[in-house]
């Protein structure tokens, strides 16, 4: 797997002052790419505000490990996807920040106003997300209750952060779901009621 070089770090740094995304390319066992603009740099992970190919708008921030990240495509200025990314007011300019944080300390600010994430891990298929809330955060690890496709509590676990391929939070579907455990869960009539 190619690594990301301080050439192509600068040529994104250059494009995002552009108001130009970027597509981070994963290998085979990752997932698929994820398109967007780095907010924040470190040895370890990419953070990501993402863009929505579905609706054409940022949403979400992703945390993206370095080492599962295959390659980088910068959009020119005069593709398509920039032009009517212009057009529709979602470019921004962008001045991504270096830093030493790890991993973990990193999750924690990214995470600070939502309650709950998408995890991809190595432990699963690629793009096979889980929907967890985070219980207990530490240098290593994070302790975590996982939700099922109907907001019901399936599991708790551990997860360390090698074993972490990608993480979202505030993205449409992470909203949705902190909305829907919000609203109270209506009974399930009785056969009696049935």
């Amino acid at each position: 797997m190619r690594s990301i070089t301080p050439s192509d770090l600068e040529k994104l740094r250059q494009a995002h002052n552009e108001g130009r995304f970027a597509e981070f390319k994963r290998g085979k066992r990752f997932g698929s790419g994820i398109t967007g603009y780095v907010t924040e740099y470190s040895p370890e992970v990419f953070v990501i505000e993402e863009l929505n190919w579905d609706c054409f708008r940022l949403g979400g921030v992703a945390i993206l490990p370095v080492k599962t990240v295959a390659g980088l495509r910068i959009f020119a200025a005069d593709d398509w996807k920039i032009r009517a990314a212009k057009e529709l007011g979602v470019t921004k300019r962008v001045s991504f920040q270096l830093t030493k944080k790890p991993f973990s300390s990193i999750v924690k600010e990214v995470m600070s106003d939502s309650r709950l994430m998408e995890i991809e891990s190595s432990q699963s298929e690629p793009d096979e997300l889980l929907l967890v809330e985070c219980l207990q955060l530490t240098k290593l690890k994070m302790r975590v209750k996982s939700y099922d496709a109907n907001l019901k509590p399936a599991c708790e676990f551990d997860i360390r952060f090698s074993e972490i391929t990608k993480l979202t939070v505030r993205d449409g579907y992470c909203h949705a779901a902190e909305i829907g455990l919000k609203v109270p869960r209506q009974k399930q009539p009785t056969a009696a009621q049935a």
